[in-house]
């Protein structure tokens, strides 16, 4: 998802700020009418599920469904919105690949050449033997299509794992890959096959370099990785060559476009930004680990995650670093977005155990004066304000004496205000914090006393 804004239509009202509660999915925000809502860095724990064991696959079904699996093969479904497990099932070998959702229902693979099929309740469909190469399951107009080992294409259904029909490609399938086209093959010997939804075949062109099975169609282009570290262009409707240049490792992982750009990360623990039209290299970054996860983008950033931490939030035009979260313990596979939050798998091996982190915006504002109430009229007392989670944010502070309210310093881009109080009482001192995008408030209570007799 490119885009994880979500727009929030209340009512500003005074009280204490927005702060992340560890045992809640949800912020206690105070927003502005019509206030824009979307990911932003620094990163908080919203909430912690424990899991079983270390997760190895992480996909969203139907209906608030999130689906789990981890490396023993227990499979487990969670529906987000009322917060609770609601199927489990554990699998006959443990999984190979990335779980599939085709309509509502779920297909995973197993070490033991098996498809299974279950239903949005987590309900066992069937299963079935293939001789499945290293080529993902595939969805395609409703269908799953299979790879196997002897070249064979097969369509089935994915309620009833009947066979819808069958293709011999010829050779061993390297990678296939969906697109708005039709199915994309590239067979072991460099042949591009198009797939049309009936089975019959249409070549594309033919490749002399060893390909990798982490290909990506975006419009016209399929991109494809070779053995010997190149990233190639092929130009669907020319049935040519676009571009090939050669990176410093091979393909990791299955690449990301974004806009006019490529993301692609590499064996030599490096992310490179490419131009889709020239491969031009528009930005290069290190990363933690060369063991990296799937890219994710979300809104102007792409998030990064390794077997190490941190994650890291890049900008996709520039490269810039944005923001980073490191959590304890091992990421154990790409995380997921879902509207304004990500989630995080992670495992800790001294306790085997795994957990699911639910991460959300950091917006709050910190407010601390540099003298603790009560204190003498006539002591000078200093408020500061820190902004967390705001880009270039302004100041506003007021002072509230019973029901009246008074501006005190303007809306400016100082985050301090000195107080030198002259009447005894109990008073409210407050700073209104905003940027393009978001406002918050934060107040603390003072009481000033006269001088001792």
């Amino acid at each position: 998802m490119n885009q994880l804004i979500l727009i929030f239509s209340l009512i500003l009202i005074l009280g204490e700020p927005a702060e992340i509660r560890e045992k809640s999915l949800h912020f206690k925000t105070q927003l502005s009418e019509e206030e824009v809502f979307e990911l932003s860095f620094p990163l908080g724990i919203a909430d912690r599920l424990p899991v079983e064991g270390r997760i190895v696959n992480l996909i969203k079904g139907a209906e608030h469904q999130l689906i789990w699996i981890n490396e023993s093969g227990k499979v487990t479904g969670y529906n987000l919105k009322e917060r609770k497990v609601t199927w489990h099932f554990d699998l006959f070998s443990p999984p190979i690949g990335h779980p599939l959702i085709v309509g509502d229902i779920l297909l995973i693979q197993d070490e033991g050449n098996n498809v299974l099929a279950f239903s949005k309740e987590g309900k066992f469909l069937w299963r079935k033997a293939f001789e499945l190469s290293h080529s993902p399951i595939l969805n395609f107009k409703e269908r799953v299509i299979i790879s196997q080992e002897d070249g064979f294409l097969v369509a089935l259904n994915p309620q009833t794992a009947e066979t819808i029909w069958s293709t011999m490609i010829g050779q061993k399938i390297e990678a296939l890959i969906p697109s708005e086209k039709g199915a994309m093959a590239v067979s072991q010997g460099g042949r591009i096959y198009l797939i049309s939804p009936d089975g019959q075949l249409l070549e594309l062109g033919l490749l002399k370099e060893k390909i990798l099975p982490y290909g990506l169609v975006s419009g016209d282009y399929l991109f494809l990785g070779s053995q010997d570290k190149a990233m190639i262009c092929w130009h669907l409707k020319k049935k040519k060559k676009a571009w090939s240049i050669k990176l410093g490792g091979w393909l990791v992982n299955f690449p990301l476009t974004v806009g006019k750009n490529l993301y692609v990360a590499t064996s030599n623990a490096v992310i490179y930004c490419l131009n889709q039209k020239s491969g031009e290299i528009q930005w290069w970054r290190s990363i933690p680990s060369r063991q990296t996860y799937r890219l994710v983008s979300a809104g102007p950033y792409l998030i990064v995650a390794t077997i190490n931490p941190p994650i890291l939030a890049f900008d996709l035009t520039n490269g810039q670093i944005k923001g980073e979260f490191k959590p304890e313990g091992e990421i154990c596979f790409s995380p997921l977005v879902d509207s304004n939050r990500l989630i995080l798998p992670i495992y800790e091996p001294q306790s085997d155990q795994g957990f699911l982190l639910f991460l959300e915006p950091d917006i709050r504002v910190i407010l601390s004066s540099s003298m603790p109430s009560p204190q003498k009229m006539g002591t000078e007392i200093i408020f500061s304000a820190e902004a967390i989670g705001f880009e270039k944010p302004s100041y506003e502070f007021f002072l509230q004496s019973g029901d009246r309210r008074k501006i005190v310093q303007k809306e400016s881009a100082r985050p301090t205000w000195t107080w030198l109080p002259l009447s005894p009482g109990d008073y409210v001192i407050g700073v209104r914090v905003k940027d393009k995008k978001k406002i918050r408030e934060r107040t603390i209570s003072f009481q000033i006393i006269k001088d001792k007799p």
